[in-house]
C-alpha cells in the first residue's frame, strides 16, 4: 500500500510541477529581461564568483520502512509511519551540481501483524536516528529552450554518511528493552554507515526562497536498524518523504546559482553586444545628422538668415533683412499712405450668399470700433446683396444676417449695443451694375450710416475689464461727452447704475466674501464719479448712485459674447 501512496505521491508532484513552471513562465515571459537578476548581471563564462552559491534548508515529513524501489525491512512484516525533520546546507559547484550537508532525525516503528504470541518472539521495535551525511545533488533539466527564467528544478541525489539510532525492542512476556547495552556514558544508540540517495523538486518561490518536496531512501550498513539481526546478512533501510524550504544566501546583487538558464544568459548576452554595436553605430548617425545640421544652421554674418539661404552674405551687424537676408529698405514716413479699403467706416464685402465676415475686413472694423467708442456716435448698418443671391424674401433675410455679422464684431469689441442699428436693403440700391460679376461683388456689402447726434448723450455705457474698476482710455473719451453735455446743461441730472458679472469674479473670491460683486460695481460707480467731479461736474448734478452688483443685467442672461456689457457703469438721464 506505501509503494501505491508513494508512486502517486511523486506523479503528483511532477503534474504541479510542470503546470507551476508554465504559469510562472507565462507571467515573467514578457518581463524577463528587465526583472530577472540573471539577465541582468551573469555573464557566461565570468566564473562562480559572480553567483550565490549556497543555500540552507530546513524540512518535515514523515518516516516508513519501506522504500519505494521495493521492499521493507523483513524482520517485521507490517510497518508504520512516523515523523521524520532535517536541516542541510547546500553549496551549488555549477548550474546542474551540488554538494549538500543533510542533518536529518526522527523515529522509524515496525511491527509484526498479527502478534505472535510465543515468549521471547518479537513483537515491535521502536528506532529514534540522528543522521549526518553528504550528497551530490544533480539538477535534471537546468537547461531550458522553452522558458527563459527556471521556476522548477527537477534533482536527483546521492552520497554516504553516518547513523546514530537507538533500536528499542518489545517481545512478547517482556518489557520494552534498548537493542543495545549501554555504554559508559548511559548511551545505548548504534553507529553505523548509510547511503542515502532520493530525489525531489524544488519551486521558486522568490530568488531567495524554494519550496522544496523530496523523498530520500536510506540503506544501513547492518541488519539491527530495527533491532533485530534475524534476516542477516540483508540490510536494513527506511525512507523520509518531505517537505521544506530552501533559503539562498548571499547579496541580493548576485544571481541565484541553481536558478539560471544557462541558453537564456548566452542569448542575452549575444543580444547585449548585437545591441551595443546597433547603438554605436546610431550613435555616428546622429553625430553625422547634428553635424549637417550646424552647417545648415550656420550663420556668418549673424542677420538671421542660414548662410545657404542668404543670398546677401555679409550684412552689416544691426541691419533689418528680408528672408533672403537682403537689407531691407523703408520708405519715409511722409511717403506712406494709407491702403485702400483699411479705413474706419469703408464698406464690409461678402462672398456670393454669405453672411461670415472675411478675416480682410476684421481691420476696418477694428478701426470702426476704436472711433465708434471713442467718439460715442451712433450708426446705422445697412446690409445689402446682389440680384443673384436668391428670390426677395431670402436676399433681405441675407441682407439683416450680414448686417448683424457686422454689429455682433462691434459690439463684441465693445461698442455700445444701443448705438448700433441695421437695416436690411436686399438688392435695392446697388452701388455698381449687377449685369457684371465685378459690380456683383461690390453689391454684396454692409455699408456704415453714421447718425446725426443727438441732443442728448443717454443712455451711455462705460464698460470695464473682467474684475477691475480702473477706467480705459476710450471710456473717458466717452465721459467727456457726459461732461460736455453736463456743462452745457447745468440743471441736468444723472443716475450711475454700476453692474458686473458672476464670471468676471474669481470662484474662491465669490465663496469667501459673497458681498464681492457689489463691492466690485460700487468700486467702478466711483471711478465714474471721481472721474465726473474732477472735470468740474457738480454733486448736485449726479442725482443717484445705485450698485446692483450681478442683479438686473443689462444683456439678459450672461453668456460668453456679451459678459463685457455688464461690466459697466450706466449712465442714465433723471
Amino acid at each position: 500500500m506505501i509503494k501505491v501512496y508513494l508512486t502517486t505521491v511523486i506523479l503528483s508532484l511532477t503534474y504541479l510541477g510542470t503546470a507551476y513552471a508554465q504559469n510562472i513562465s507565462d507571467s515573467t515571459k514578457t518581463t524577463a529581461t528587465t526583472t530577472s537578476s540573471e539577465t541582468q548581471t551573469a555573464k557566461v563564462f565570468g566564473g562562480l564568483g559572480q553567483y550565490r552559491k549556497f543555500s540552507i534548508g530546513i524540512n518535515g515529513g514523515v518516516t516508513s520502512p519501506v522504500i519505494a524501489t521495493g521492499g521493507r525491512n523483513n524482520d517485521f512484516n507490517s510497518h508504520s509511519v512516523s515523523y521524520g525533520y532535517g536541516i542541510y546546507l547546500k553549496e551549488q559547484l555549477a548550474h546542474s551540481f551540488a554538494l549538500q550537508l543533510d542533518v536529518t532525525g526522527g523515529k522509524v516503528k515496525g511491527k509484526n501483524d498479527p502478534a505472535p504470541t510465543a515468549t521471547g518472539d518479537y513483537v515491535s521495535y521502536d528506532t529514534r536516528f540522528r543522521q549526518a551525511s553528504i550528497s551530490a545533488v544533480v539538477n535534471v533539466a537546468t537547461i531550458d529552450f522553452i522558458r527563459r527564467k527556471n521556476a522548477v528544478n527537477f534533482y536527483l541525489k546521492g552520497g554516504a554518511g553516518m547513523a546514530f539510532y537507538d533500536p528499542k525492542v518489545t517481545r512478547v512476556g517482556a518489557d520494552e528493552f534498548h537493542f543495545k547495552n549501554p555504554t559508559s556514558d548511559g548511551s545505548h544508540y548504534v553507529k553505523e554507515f548509510v547511503v542515502p540517495v532520493g530525489a525531489g523538486v524544488k519551486f521558486r518561490l522568490s530568488d531567495a526562497v524554494a519550496l522544496d518536496l523530496g523523498y530520500t531512501q536510506t540503506y544501513v550498513g547492518a541488519d539491527n536498524f530495527d533491532g533485530y539481526n534475524k534476516s542477516y546478512p540483508t540490510k536494513d533501510h527506511y525512507s523520509y518523504a518531505y517537505a521544506g524550504l530552501a533559503f539562498t544566501l548571499g547579496s541580493k546583487s548576485k544571481p541565484v546559482l541553481e536558478w539560471v538558464n544557462p541558453v537564456a544568459m548566452m542569448y542575452d548576452e549575444l543580444y547585449d553586444a548585437a545591441l551595443r554595436q546597433e547603438v554605436e553605430a546610431l550613435k555616428g548617425r546622429v553625430a553625422n545628422v547634428e553635424t549637417a545640421v550646424n552647417d545648415l544652421k550656420k550663420d556668418s554674418d549673424g542677420d538671421g538668415v542660414a548662410d545657404q539661404f542668404d543670398k546677401c552674405p555679409g550684412t552689416a551687424a544691426g541691419s533689418v533683412v528680408d528672408g533672403s537676408g537682403c537689407t531691407m529698405i523703408f520708405p519715409h514716413a511722409d511717403t506712406i499712405k494709407a491702403s485702400p479699403g483699411t479705413a474706419a467706416y469703408a464698406n464690409i464685402q461678402f462672398e456670393f450668399d454669405s453672411s461670415v465676415l472675411r478675416t480682410s475686413s476684421y481691420p476696418v472694423l477694428d478701426a470702426t470700433s476704436a472711433d465708434l467708442r471713442a467718439s460715442g456716435k451712433a450708426i446705422e448698418l445697412d446690409g445689402f446683396t446682389s440680384n443673384d443671391e436668391g428670390t426677395a424674401a431670402h436676399q433681405m433675410r441675407l441682407a439683416k444676417d450680414r448686417a448683424n455679422s457686422v454689429k455682433t464684431y462691434l459690439v463684441n469689441s465693445g461698442v455700445d449695443p444701443q448705438k448700433v442699428k441695421i437695416k436690411a436693403f436686399g438688392e435695392s440700391r446697388p452701388i455698381a451694375s449687377n449685369s457684371t460679376e465685378e459690380g456683383r461683388i461690390l453689391n454684396r456689402r454692409v455699408q456704415f450710416n453714421i447718425q446725426a447726434a443727438t441732443s442728448s448723450p443717454f443712455p451711455t455705457r462705460i464698460t470695464f475689464d473682467p474684475n477691475q474698476s480702473v477706467l480705459k482710455a476710450d471710456m473717458q473719451s466717452k465721459l467727456k461727452v457726459i461732461v460736455a453735455y453736463l456743462t452745457a446743461n447745468p440743471g441736468a441730472q444723472i443716475a450711475l447704475k454700476g453692474h458686473c458679472n458672476t464670471q468676471e469674479i474669481p470662484r474662491t473670491e465669490l465663496n469667501n466674501d459673497h458681498n464681492t460683486p457689489i463691492k466690485l460695481s460700487q468700486a467702478r460707480i466711483n471711478s465714474v464719479f471721481d472721474y465726473l467731479i474732477s472735470q468740474h461736474v457738480t454733486d448736485g448734478q449726479i442725482k443717484s448712485k445705485i450698485a446692483l452688483g450681478t442683479a438686473s443685467p443689462l444683456s439678459g442672461v450672461n453668456n460668453y459674447d456679451r459678459q463685457f456689457q455688464n461690466r459697466s457703469v450706466e449712465i442714465t438721464k433723471r
